[in-house]
């Protein structure tokens, strides 16, 4: 994948816990290190790392989307499988569906880590 020519870049931390997660059935916590990412350029690649808290257990195998719009290149996973890629071509205004697939490999439970994506697109010629 060809790199866009902007770059915006959010960490997800993501930990076991006993109760009260938000993702694998309540046993797992996610968070965004922005609440939201609001993609305005064309071509801004969007990367999203697992932090240096998160553990090592934990690694991303994909990113998913609902995208109808046809305003996503193909996700690329980083080698060391702790980050993900993608360009969004950012031509309408849209809410864009993503979920990042994480694994955690002590246990093999997998988690779906949604960030809350918006393109809007600035006027131009």
């Amino acid at each position: 994948m060809a790199p866009g020519r902007n770059q915006i870049t959010t960490e997800i931390s993501v930990a076991h816990v006993e109760s009260g997660g938000n993702t694998g059935g309540g046993r797992y916590f996610f968070a965004y290190k922005r609440d939201h990412i609001l993609v305005e350029q064309r071509d801004t690649t969007l990367v999203f790392a697992l932090s240096e808290d998160t553990s090592k257990d934990f690694i991303v195998e994909t990113l998913v989307s609902s995208d109808a719009r046809g305003q996503l290149r193909d996700p690329v996973v980083a080698s060391d499988s702790r980050s993900a890629s993608v360009v969004v071509v950012d031509t309408t205004s849209y809410l864009l569906h993503i979920g990042l697939i994480v694994r955690n490999t002590a246990t093999m439970d997998t988690l779906v880590c949604d960030p809350q994506v918006v393109c809007r697109p600035r006027p131009g010629p």
